[in-house]
């Protein structure tokens, strides 16, 4: 058999054929040999190289799968045709659906790969979700019951303490007040027993003409301030003053003394006797003129219109009817100055005790106003502190 001279282009076309169909079995060692020595390959420059010819011993299981072998011999020339033929014998749609295969193998591995990916993502986190959930369950309901049961009576027992202690400390702030108050009447009932020992007192030594226990019991007086306005015009329940007392006990040099002082020689007691009146009533002749030259008025007589002279002795009426009325006129007017300014004094002291009374209103007013300031405050911290603790423990 006769082998036709193939030109280059054929023998590259025959040596890119796969292995598949150049390692047959049926091709001979000498035609391998006769196509590696041709002229033309050494014109076109191209290596002849021996053809890896498997041994005819090796099984089919060695083959790559989806190749088939042929037993039957066939001629070199069917496998070292031109390129038109071996392009005919070539199965048609071979390349084509090859690669056609190969695009839908990577295009199948892509969307395989995505789709398995994406699912594979999709139940990793699921199943993490699940691991999550199954490690943290959430709160029990009865857990959060029971504390949220636990923060309420928390909060109840807190509002009760708060108004536990503000009702102490106003049942202690009207205990202090009530004991204030309780005091101040003690000392108000000690202060009006004193002052009325005190007074008789100066009564009795007024009456016995005991001139130092007069002194003494009048400066205690001012001291104490009892007997106010005027010691010296301290009275008895009738109305019988010092001087009144003395001219009755006829003690001349305590009349004098309190008319020093500043007594009143006509003031009117008991049945609006003055104290001229009752001396002369009850015939103390040596106080009577005492009492004139004091400033005592003959002309002023008793609740039933009785003068002095009416129901004095013989003598007493004799040192009336001699006494000048004018000098008396001008006495009474210096007692009347003397009256007018004690008056001012009084009133002076009074308005300056009300100034100082003023004064302290003002400073408790302001006291009061920056405690209720204080107290309003408090309370309103109060209640925010409440619907703080009532929002948490309801949240």
């Amino acid at each position: 058999m006769v082998t036709k001279p193939q030109d280059a282009d054929s023998k590259a076309t025959a040596t890119k054929r796969p292995v598949a169909m150049t390692s047959k079995t049926s091709v001979s060692s000498a035609a391998v040999s006769r196509t590696a020595a041709s002229p033309s390959r050494l014109r076109a420059g191209t290596t002849a190289k021996p053809a890896a010819i498997p041994p005819a011993t090796s099984s089919a299981s060695s083959k790559p799968p989806g190749v088939k072998t042929s037993t039957s011999s066939k001629p070199v020339s069917s496998l070292k045709s031109p390129a038109g033929s071996a392009t005919a014998s070539k199965p048609a749609g071979a390349s084509s659906s090859s690669k056609s295969g190969s695009t839908t193998g990577k295009a199948g591995s892509k969307g395989g790969a995505k789709s398995s990916g994406k699912s594979g993502v999709s139940k990793g986190s699921a199943e993490h979700e699940a691991e999550f959930e199954a490690a943290d369950p959430g709160p029990d309901p009865a857990e959060e019951a029971a504390r949220k049961a636990e923060l309420e009576a928390k909060a109840a027992a807190e509002m009760e303490a708060l108004r536990r202690a503000a009702w102490q400390a106003q049942m202690e702030y009207e205990r202090k007040q009530e004991a204030k108050r309780r005091q101040q009447r003690e000392e108000e009932a000690k202060r009006k027993k004193e002052e009325a020992a005190l007074r008789k007192s100066l009564l009795e030594a007024a009456y016995d003409g005991e001139d130092d226990l007069i002194n003494a019991g009048l400066s205690r007086a001012r001291e104490a301030g009892y007997l106010r306005p005027d010691p010296v015009e301290a009275a008895d329940g009738h109305g019988n003053t010092l001087l009144s007392e003395a001219a009755a006990g006829g003690a001349v040099r305590t009349v004098q003394m309190l008319l020093q002082l500043g007594a009143d020689p006509n003031s009117r007691g008991e049945f609006l006797r003055t104290p001229l009146w009752r001396a002369a009533f009850l015939g103390k002749e040596e106080v009577v003129p005492a009492l004139l030259q004091g400033g005592a008025d003959p002309r002023v007589g008793n609740e039933g219109g009785e003068l002095p002279e009416h129901v004095a002795p013989p003598a007493i009426k004799e040192i009336i009817k001699a006494w000048d009325v004018a000098k008396t006129d001008k006495l009474i007017q210096q007692i009347e100055s003397r009256r007018l300014e004690c008056v001012a004094a009084v009133q002076a002291e009074r308005a300056l005790a009300v100034r100082g009374c003023e004064e302290s209103l003002a400073a408790a007013e302001e006291t009061n106003s920056r405690v209720q300031q204080a107290l309003k405050h408090a309370r309103m911290v109060c209640g925010r502190v409440c619907v703080f603790v009532w929002v948490w423990v309801c949240a």
